[in-house]
């Protein structure tokens, strides 16, 4: 999730992706967000809004372990060049790998959810995607 997206941003996404990159990515984009989904809805659960106006998604093909080792490593340098331009919060629709699950929701709502599951599921059957523990 990015709070902005200065030139500087611009940039950085375009030297890693654009023409003459040599990126293995198959599409990389910045999605806007805002509008509705930059709004808090009355019951809509634990990510009432996504917070920040823009999205950054990149994909590669991982046809051999060579080729996702690359488009792997070509997307954490793409993430790492916008970082400074982050909100600092995933949104887990648009995270393969592992993340820091407590960054995705606010404090209190984090901490609710590690209670919730803590009841419902205190022997960790279910699975899912991403953990929350």
């Amino acid at each position: 999730m990015l709070a902005e997206l200065p030139d500087t941003a611009i940039d950085s996404f375009l030297a890693l992706t654009g023409p003459g990159s040599h990126s293995s990515l198959l599409m990389a984009e910045l999605r806007q967000l805002g509008g509705a989904l930059g709004r808090p809805h009355d019951g809509a659960g634990a990510l009432p809004m996504l917070e920040g106006p823009f999205a950054l998604f990149a994909a590669a093909i991982a046809a051999t372990p060579e080729l996702g080792a690359q488009g792997h490593a070509d997307a954490t340098a793409l993430v790492d060049a916008l970082s400074p331009y982050a909100t600092g919060r995933q949104y887990l629709n648009l995270a393969e790998n592992p993340v820091e699950m407590s960054e995705s929701f606010a404090p209190d709502t984090w901490t609710q959810l590690k209670e919730t599951r803590a009841a419902i599921d205190p022997d960790d059957l279910f699975v899912a995607n991403h953990a929350v523990r």
